[in-house]
């Protein structure tokens, strides 16, 4: 099929009804050029009769010449019908031909109706999901956890731990317990920058809960909010408090208290597909896995720089973990 590819805003918002993905949010294009340098739009599809297929955000790297759709994140593409599937390969083509990109990435996500898109390749991870009603509360959140999970959240409501909401001027002790579980981990961290500009950009849309023993901060839910949607970007919290299952309790308040501000789709972020620990966790609050998907197309140069980046930080983290047994 031939696609025609229309760039800018659109006339009626409406029209792009993704109100639960924040990619779609203007607080997420400001994030995106403040943090990472990079210009943000929306793309139309439309058939060779000029009716609009589907849509989606992006981001570009004018220096590169790189289009990302969206860079270091996922979205959920509007289809103006369930039945429309699209030829990434060939969208990948007429956007690099059309437009003058020379590299291509998509990494994306589709709702249960829009599954079955062509020549996409399956991420080694996949994003969990909870979808609401308007009547849920507490009572019907616990109803759908898991009975692990049910006691585990009862074992730290009873604990005395403290739930608060966190603002920016917080961020001081958010980002120490964030380098501190990072280090744990071995994962390299985000710096410094990362966190103010994400309160920032985000502001009103971020969605910070803190766990508290006494005055101590133990724990950190980092979220953001788009009109019905909410994506959980960070979760830790401090080892030595583990038993007192602190991220349970953590995961509960943020998904009934959001669901009181009219969140009814919760994104609780990623897990890689063979780490069972935090996909059992996940699907202990009744989430449902969302394969992602991605394509890249174009200069084999910057395929392979980004396939030695990923390769660099996994080394890192493999270095770390091992080390930390000696």
């Amino acid at each position: 099929m031939n696609y025609r590819l229309k760039i800018g805003q659109p006339a009626d918002r409406a029209l792009l009804s993704r109100n639960f993905d924040i990619s779609y949010t203007k607080e997420f294009f400001a994030f995106q050029e403040k943090y990472y340098g990079l210009k943000s739009d929306f793309l139309f599809i439309s058939a060779a009769e000029d009716e609009i297929l589907a849509a989606l955000p992006f981001n570009i790297n004018e220096e590169k010449k790189d289009f990302y759709a969206v860079y270091k994140n996922y979205s959920f593409p509007y289809f103006a019908q369930p039945a429309v599937k699209l030829d990434w390969l060939e969208l990948a083509r007429t956007i690099k031909n059309d437009l003058g990109y020379k590299y291509v990435a998509f990494r994306l996500a589709f709702l249960p109706e829009n599954f079955g898109q062509k020549n996409l390749k399956l991420e080694p991870v996949s994003a969990y999901v909870i979808n609401t009603a308007d009547q849920d509360n507490e009572e019907t959140f616990l109803a759908r956890a898991s009975i692990k999970t049910r006691n585990q959240i009862k074992k730290a409501q009873k604990s005395g731990l403290i739930i608060k909401n966190l603002a920016k001027n917080r961020l001081e002790d958010i980002y120490n317990l964030y380098q501190e579980n990072m280090r744990w981990h071995g994962t390299p961290p985000k710096s410094m920058d990362f966190f103010r500009d994400f309160f920032s950009c985000f502001n009103e849309r971020c969605f910070a809960l803190g766990a508290f023993a006494e005055d101590k901060l133990i724990g950190v839910n980092l979220a953001v909010t788009a009109e019905a949607g909410l994506k959980l970007f960070f979760n830790f919290s401090n080892r030595a408090y583990r038993n007192q299952c602190v991220n349970d309790l953590l995961y509960f308040k943020m998904l009934t208290l959001a669901q009181q501000t009219g969140v009814r789709h919760f994104d609780l972020g990623t897990c890689a597909n063979d780490d069972s620990g935090h996909i059992h966790f996940k699907l202990g609050f009744g989430a449902v896995k969302i394969p992602l998907w991605h394509l890249s197309y174009g200069s084999m140069e910057r395929k392979l720089y980004f396939f030695y980046q990923q390769k660099r930080r996994n080394l890192i983290m493999r270095w770390k973990r091992l080390s930390r047994k000696f």
